[in-house]
């Protein structure tokens, strides 16, 4: 399966997510130094995104053991690296560590969340418990998607299709969002993602 088709997709997630009401959030997560190993600084990444969201999910969803994945959030995440057309506007310290190597997700709400505010101000508010103890994270931000016009998931995988980062370092959450498919999306394709996911160990709580 070519990968524009796939990020196409991806798009089309966005979209159909939209119409059925859930707000869509991009997130970015950026880290301390995780040593020089791409291999292993993009799995220690994609671990710590896998924390974020899961104690995202008590906050959002109660008993989520025990809800079908399409009533949960749902993330897509990648890895990213800076790409420099002009003077970088990413402060120093932000460049400094990995190689401004960091991970963007996307963040479809569920219709029912027991969050009490807009999930920025959430995030904001409860940074610390986000960032964690072990180290690894320094920042969780996430903004609010607006404008569906713009191709978010082409600016997320730009460096998949520099073959910077492989489809395999994609993360989509909850694991049973692939098994089960996402809305209505063609069985082949999800089929497709679920094969990306199989070598992946996802944390027990998020199945």
């Amino acid at each position: 399966m070519k990968q524009n088709v796939l990020f196409e997709a991806y798009q089309s997630w966005l979209k159909q997510w939209a119409v059925e009401g859930r707000s869509l959030w991009f997130g970015t997560l950026m880290f301390n130094h995780l040593g020089s190993n791409k291999k292993v600084t993009v799995a220690v990444m994609q671990r710590e995104m896998q924390r974020v969201y899961v104690t995202l999910l008590s906050n959002i969803v109660r008993n989520p053991r025990n809800k079908p994945g399409l009533k949960l959030p749902i993330l897509i995440g990648a890895p990213d690296s800076p790409v420099f057309k002009h003077k970088p506007q990413t402060r120093f310290a932000d460049l400094a560590q990995n190689e401004g190597v960091h991970y963007h997700f996307i963040l479809a709400m569920p219709l029912v969340s027991r969050l009490q505010m807009p999930l920025d101000l959430h995030i904001k508010d409860y940074q610390h418990i986000y960032v964690g103890n072990q180290g690894n994270v320094r920042v969780v931000d996430v903004r609010p998607i607006t404008d569906l016009r713009k191709k978010i998931a082409d600016y997320m995988f730009k460096h998949m299709k520099r073959s910077t980062y492989s489809l395999d370092d994609i993360l989509i959450l909850p694991a049973t969002a692939t098994k089960k498919g996402l809305t209505s999306m063609d069985a082949s394709l999800t089929h497709n993602v679920l094969i990306q996911q199989r070598s992946r160990r996802t944390p027990t709580s998020m199945l």
